[in-house]
């Protein structure tokens, strides 16, 4: 059984140095034959309702019993 699991594996310094040196290659979507056009059509945007002003409570009693009404709890 292997127990390093959860144990990362850091990069060596000389590995880093390596990876500077690599160049990268830039390719465009066509190369890679992915379509980039918009699958998504944005119909409306607005923002949500204003939210109504809460009540406050004295104690948690009151608040409780106005959930067991509701039959939230």
């Amino acid at each position: 059984m292997d127990l390093r699991l959860n144990v990362p594996r850091y990069a060596s310094l000389p590995n880093i140095m390596k990876a500077k040196k690599k160049p990268i290659a830039e390719m465009t979507p066509q190369q890679l034959g992915v379509d980039v056009a918009p699958k998504v059509k944005v119909v409306k945007v607005e923002p949500p309702p204003q939210r109504t002003a809460g009540v406050k409570v004295p104690t948690s009693r009151p608040c409780a019993e106005a959930a067991l009404e509701a039959k939230v709890i």
